[in-house]
């Protein structure tokens, strides 16, 4: 699936912090990055309190129209390239109405995606799963996504957050393969 030259990268709960622009840029490209606090930067002590924090003032549906907005703000079509609730908000744009727009779609550890699961989407899709979640089975999730026209999952030997030196699971070696993938797309 080839990345298009333009690429909007989707901020999980933690928002844009040093460590996501250095993710963003390294990617390469025209990166543009959405994320849920409108480039105000936050500082969270834990998963628990940004999510809190991302459910009572953004929300899914919220987050959403900022990414739509973001989509259309060029003629060019973008690839949407989300971490986590980003994820589950880029997976929610690649459906019919919004094809013409988007390239492509790249879910990294999207767990909300699961509730999602009508949304089928019109444009290449690659869905980076962890190793496992604790609130629902990952092998179920992959197993509802694989075989769908459009849609490639891939579990990985990595948890919920790899990408992002913010999160606790943060893996370097993780992170080092997606970004070189990301980079080779």
């Amino acid at each position: 699936m080839p990345i298009s030259k333009r690429t909007i990268c989707i901020a999980d709960i933690f928002g844009t912090t040093p460590a996501f622009e250095r993710l963003c840029q390294a990617i390469g490209g025209a990166v543009e990055v959405v994320d849920p606090y409108s480039g105000l930067q936050r500082k969270f002590a834990s998963e628990q309190e940004a999510y809190a924090y991302f459910m009572t003032e953004v929300g899914l549906d919220r987050y959403s129209e900022m990414v739509r907005d973001q989509i259309a703000a060029a003629q060019d079509s973008a690839c949407l390239v989300g971490f986590s609730v980003g994820a589950a908000v880029a997976w929610s744009l690649t459906g019919a109405s919004l094809a013409d727009q988007v390239s492509c779609g790249v879910c990294f550890y999207g767990s909300q995606i699961r509730h999602m699961l009508d949304i089928q989407p019109v444009v290449p899709v690659t869905c980076i799963l962890p190793t496992s979640e604790p609130a629902f089975c990952v092998q179920t999730l992959a197993k509802a996504l694989s075989g769908r026209n459009n849609v490639s999952v891939e579990t990985t030997p990595y948890l919920h957050g790899f990408m992002n030196e913010v999160s606790a699971n943060y893996d370097r070696q993780g992170c080092a393969v997606y970004l070189e993938w990301l980079q080779r797309m």
